[in-house]
């Protein structure tokens, strides 16, 4: 009988679900790393776009950033990282569009540097002032070259995301 519980609860374990922190409809990541000062890791964020035409698949598009992330200082409760990206491909390829690698180039050439907490919240971004002279120039050079109407806008609304150290 004892054998037979035993058997009972271990399939009962194994068939579990069981109790976490991240939801299986949810699709971001989450991680808590132990880190130590110089730690790295890198990632491949990938974004899939797909159109449906009458009910049907008519144009598929996947497009996947390389990302690393530095610890530059670890302490009992924060973390200072570095979160560099790498090149984006979209279906594989390099991004031969000017405007579209140009646009894609606004988050290229520049580490952000910031600080969380022990859980990876995040408490502060340290290099804004960085961010936001290269977002201005590469907004002012998409400016300078495109021909769409409401690219204005789309400028203005990403400046606005870096004109102060709270936004």
């Amino acid at each position: 009988m004892y054998k037979f519980g035993l058997q009972v609860l271990l399939l009962i374990l194994l068939h579990s679900n069981g109790f976490s922190q991240l939801q299986r409809s949810d699709s971001s990541v989450a991680f808590f790393g132990n880190w130590n000062k110089g730690d790295s890791a890198h990632y491949l964020s990938t974004k899939t776009k797909e159109r449906y035409t009458q009910g049907k698949l008519s144009g598929k598009a996947v497009s996947t950033t390389p990302f690393t992330i530095k610890i530059i200082d670890a302490t009992d409760s924060t973390y200072t990282i570095e979160w560099k990206y790498g090149a984006p491909k979209v279906n594989g390829q390099k991004i031969t569009d000017p405007m579209a690698a140009k646009m894609a180039n606004l988050v290229g050439d520049l580490a952000y540097k910031y600080t969380t907490d022990e859980l990876g919240t995040f408490i502060e971004l340290l290099n804004w002032k960085e961010v936001q002279a290269y977002t201005n120039k590469m907004l002012n050079e998409m400016l300078s070259s495109a021909k769409e109407e409401g690219m204005e806008k789309v400028a203005e609304e990403t400046r606005k995301m870096f004109a102060t150290q709270q936004s």
